[in-house]
């Protein structure tokens, strides 16, 4: 089956001919710009991790689409600074932001000037968002799309992985997880966080363990490592390994509200099974489960 799979991304590959994409090229993509200052500061702004300076990834940022308010690509990563800053509050006052509501409508803000000139990273951010309001379906599509304006983007290829895996289809989601590591080979915590939710989502849960021990909680914001952390406590809760789930469950006791009912808003999976199978983990961690009457499955939930 796996030789099967690896076969098939090495086809998703070679039928998008792939070039990795030059700063030569980037007035040629969508979204992108012709002014070379404009484009090294994005560059600069884009290397930040946004996760431990937003503020100085946004500065960079708003200099670039100064100098080119036409650069769509730069407003997408702008917005994504916002997105991964939203209920962090140390993250969302570095950005000026007062509360989680402000920093939402900022975010909302720039969405609507990278639409004007929409890049493979706006289509990207579109399906993260539709992923997490559990529309899977449309989420893949748009990151399908930003695969096609941007062949050479790994971000793209995951992020169809990753809403394919929320959706459901974590078979194909691994082919496309395939497909991002022969794009770009270099291991980053973001892709081993989305190799252990596949591996999750597959019961192949000694793999997944071993991809989220991989990836380091320092590279992370707070809501992308307490993912990390349920992940990892639901895997160990299926395993048996009552020691280790211990330890990720105190790591979890130092986080407000670290509990299934998170989990579950944290991690959207679409599929009834796949939302049983992070409870069922969690609850054999000893994770606190649902508030007492709350049924994840109400049909207004679904939706």
């Amino acid at each position: 089956v796996f030789k099967l799979q690896d076969q098939v991304a090495n086809v998703v590959v070679e039928s998008l001919k792939l070039q990795l994409v030059g700063g030569s090229r980037i007035a040629d993509l969508p979204g992108g710009t012709a002014n070379a200052d404009a484009y090294n500061l994005y560059l600069r702004g884009y290397q930040i991790n946004y996760a431990n300076a937003p503020a100085e990834a946004a500065a960079l940022l708003r200099q670039a689409v100064a100098l080119d308010p036409n650069f769509g690509s730069a407003w997408a990563e702008l917005a994504w600074v916002y997105w991964t800053s939203v209920g962090s509050d140390t993250s969302e006052k570095a950005l000026g932001a007062a509360t989680s509501e402000d920093a939402v409508r900022t975010l909302k803000e720039l969405l609507k000037a990278a639409s004007l000139h929409p890049s493979s990273t706006y289509y990207q951010l579109s399906a993260a968002l539709l992923a997490y309001q559990r529309k899977a379906d449309d989420a893949i599509l748009l990151a399908e799309r930003a695969i096609a304006l941007d062949p050479s983007d790994f971000w793209a290829y995951e992020q169809v992985a990753r809403s394919m895996a929320y959706g459901g289809r974590a078979s194909d989601a691994k082919i496309y997880l395939e497909a991002a590591w022969r794009v770009d080979p270099r291991p980053n915590s973001s892709r081993y966080l989305l190799a252990g939710l596949v591996a999750f989502s597959l019961d192949r849960f000694d793999d997944a363990i071993d991809a989220l021990g991989k990836a380091d909680a320092r590279d992370f914001n707070e809501f992308n490592n307490v993912q990390r952390l349920f992940l990892l406590a639901a895997t160990y809760g299926h395993l048996g390994n009552a020691a280790e789930a211990a330890k990720v469950k105190t790591e979890l006791e130092s986080i407000s509200n670290a509990n299934g009912l998170r989990a579950i808003g944290d991690l959207p999976f679409q599929k009834p099974a796949d939302v049983e199978r992070l409870l069922t983990g969690l609850n054999k961690a000893g994770v606190p489960d649902l508030p007492f009457g709350y049924r994840w499955d109400a049909p207004e939930r679904l939706d």
